[in-house]
């Protein structure tokens, strides 16, 4: 959805469409930067947000991961709790690295990937971690042994 619209009001449209169909992926595309309303669009129910900006082939990379990130039951809500979380080497890697504090930006560039590629292993991780934010994965990360 583009949150720029005229017919659309900014992150309420999102969290309106996330209240009409919880289940529903919701990737946003803003003219608006990242760091402006990136947060505050996926605390409203995105998924995903990819600026206007990036290269179209990033469209379609951050679409496909995220069409592509089916959840599993088993790795969701209070059942996380009960079983060991298995990571993918690469979302060990992002872990490590938000926990060195680095952008989204940064990480990209230090393993080669486009900055929505990054974005679009992070959205799997929280959805894999049942969180919503960086903050949320450390101390998830943290509690249950998978980072020191």
């Amino acid at each position: 959805m583009d949150i720029n619209l005229p017919d659309n009001d900014s992150h309420d449209g999102v969290a309106k469409v996330r209240h009409m169909f919880p289940q529903a992926k919701i990737a946003v595309f803003s003219t608006r930067s990242s760091s402006e309303m990136e947060q505050v669009c996926i605390a409203s129910g995105a998924d995903l947000y990819v600026e206007k900006s990036s290269p179209r082939s990033s469209y379609s990379e951050a679409l496909k991961g995220l069409l592509a990130a089916v959840a599993d039951p088993d790795e969701i809500g209070d059942e996380v709790l009960e079983r060991p979380v298995r990571l993918s080497k690469r979302q060990k890697q992002l872990l490590v690295m938000v926990d060195r504090g680095r952008t989204n930006n940064e990480m990209a560039l230090a393993l080669a990937l486009a900055e929505t590629t990054v974005k679009v292993h992070l959205w799997k991780l929280y959805r894999k971690l049942d969180v919503r934010n960086r903050t949320e994965a450390l101390h998830f990360a943290r509690t249950h042994g998978l980072i020191a």
